[in-house]
């Protein structure tokens, strides 16, 4: 009796203990999740449909090994690998996935089987968030495909990544095969993505949301895709939602029809606006898209391209070192090099013996401040006083300097701005004479020839309206610099070759017009001035 006893108790301590190391932790509610930190957690939950309307967090990287795929390996699964969490043929997954900015490296798919991915198939109220899946190799002979989830609806998906490859018949994507009604933001997906049919995308296969307020936002693709019939895009295959700050740089390949740098195939401008997008016109080898602009791999390497277009720098970063050069988002590094503050003007002006600085920036990221600088035509420069920067700020902002020199009339005075990391940068100086010119001058821009930019100075003896413009050798304009009161003095303007439609414009010969009154010649007459710039690339 007391042997039956004691088994008995071993019995009901084995079945708790079981019951209680089904995951590493949590009770899988939203405010105590489940917690997954190995390898058999994910083997658990994958294989467990009773838990697919909970909660999780990831608390470890977790890795795979070849020999969990092969026969005998925990993941053999008859050859098809990893069992996607959740499926329309058994039960979605409903629940929530933090991920806690952890990753699962080497995770493998090859199956006959729809609805295929990390997620097979998707369809909840809560997030998945903060989740990387590295070189993933997920293959089907069937549609629905994805390396984060096959199908996803009534979810967002925030802060994912995916590296590896994807492939399947139709509806493939590197992140999601295809969507419902799903907000996907700041995700991005390195995948190569493949197809043999059509709705393939380097993020999204076929984005059908159809609803306006539910947008792919801040993500991009580097992935290649391909498929062999029609609707292939960069980012998006067949896009019907809107499309806002995104941009993709993967080659695409295709059939006939609706082949796209950044989009095969949009459904249309009431609930697909695809609004401040790019692709790559060299990287992808398209020239068309079903939306966004296409700009030459040295533009999508150039931060006016994006900030010109508003993105949001405390959502974007853009350094030589990171991500081949192209924009990332701010969480992949959060302590990456700053972007360089973007000066759009330079001025010096002269009021009884006082020379006043003014300048004005677009766009700043860590700009803890500028130190000015001057010199003479004796004399090497050296710093006279400090402005302290913005900080962050993708809006213009206006900044200003006083100095009364002595011991000469002619100076010369440049900013040094300096990123709150001590890195700095140097831009063209403006000089003055105190012994004032008495008629407007257009100088020679410089650097001429020049790529991707320019300055062009000029100056004014009196206060008076100014117009600067850029025209190609048809004398169509392209561009308006400046047309405004300016004081009098030394100015400088920027020209980063583009247009007036924010469009890169092509190599060639341009010209670069200033009109301004011109006291000295008479009440009603203005000075014109033109000066030849050279464009190449």
């Amino acid at each position: 009796m007391k042997k039956i006893i004691r088994l008995f108790v071993v019995l009901i301590v084995s079945t708790i203990t079981a019951l209680s190391q089904t995951y590493s932790g949590g009770s899988g509610t939203s405010d105590d999740p489940y917690l997954v930190s190995t390898k058999a957690d994910l083997k658990y939950l994958s294989e467990n449909s009773s838990d697919w309307d909970k909660y999780f967090k990831q608390t470890a990287d977790i890795t795979f090994a070849d020999a969990d795929f092969l026969s005998g390996g925990d993941f053999y699964n008859g050859g098809s690998g990893f069992i996607p969490i959740g499926s329309p043929y058994v039960s979605d997954f409903s629940g929530g996935y933090n991920g806690n900015g952890h990753r699962i490296s080497n995770l493998k798919i090859s199956t006959a089987s729809a609805y295929v991915g990390f997620f097979g198939e998707v369809n909840s109220s809560g997030e998945i968030k903060d989740l990387g899946l590295e070189n993933v190799n997920i293959t089907s002979i069937s549609q629905v495909v994805g390396g984060l989830a096959g199908y996803a609806q009534n979810v967002t998906i925030t802060n994912c990544y995916t590296t590896g490859s994807v492939a399947g018949t139709y509806d493939v994507g590197g992140l999601v095969g295809g969507t419902g009604v799903v907000a996907i933001s700041s995700c991005y997906s390195a995948c190569s993505v493949s197809g043999s049919e059509s709705w393939i995308g380097g993020l999204v296969g076929d984005n059908n949301s159809a609803n306006k307020n539910v947008p792919i936002s801040n993500c991009y693709s580097t992935g290649s895709v391909s498929g062999s019939w029609s609707y292939i895009g960069g980012l998006v295959g067949r896009n019907a939602a809107p499309i806002i700050n995104c941009y993709s740089t993967g080659s695409v390949s295709g059939g006939s029809s609706y082949i796209g740098g950044l989009v095969g195939y949009n459904s249309g401008v009431l609930y697909s606006p695809i609004t401040n997008c790019f692709w790559d016109t060299e990287t992808s080898g398209q020239s068309s898209s079903g939306g966004g602009t296409g700009e030459t791999t040295s533009a999508m390497k150039t931060v006016s391209t994006f900030f010109n277009a508003g993105w949001d720098n405390s959502i974007w970063y853009m350094d030589t070192g990171v991500n081949n050069g192209y924009p990332y988002l701010s969480w992949q590094n959060p302590g990456g090099t700053p972007l360089p503050v973007e000066l759009s003007s330079f001025s010096a002006s002269v009021n009884l013996g006082t020379v006043i600085l003014k300048w004005q920036t677009a766009t700043e990221i860590n700009n803890q401040g500028f130190d000015i600088e001057r010199s003479s035509p004796n004399s090497s420069f050296n710093k006279i006083g400090f402005v302290a920067g913005s900080g962050n700020s993708n809006s213009p902002q206006s900044y200003s300097f006083t100095d009364q020199p002595t011991g000469g009339t002619a100076f010369s005075y440049r900013i040094k701005q300096i990123d709150n990391n001590g890195n700095f940068k140097y831009y063209d100086p403006v000089t003055v004479n105190l012994s004032l010119l008495t008629k407007p001058e257009l100088m020679q821009n410089s650097p001429n020839p020049f790529n991707p930019s320019t300055s062009i100075k000029f100056y004014i003896p009196n206060s008076s309206d100014v117009s600067i413009k850029i025209f190609d050798i048809l004398g169509r304009e392209v561009i308006t610099l400046i047309n405004k009161q300016a004081e009098a003095g030394y100015h400088i303007v920027y020209w980063n070759g583009i247009d007036k439609h924010g469009s890169e414009v092509a190599s060639g010969t341009y010209i670069c017009r200033m009109q301004a009154g011109d006291p000295s010649a008479g009440s009603g007459q203005a000075f014109v001035q033109t000066k030849k710039l050279m464009l190449m690339k």
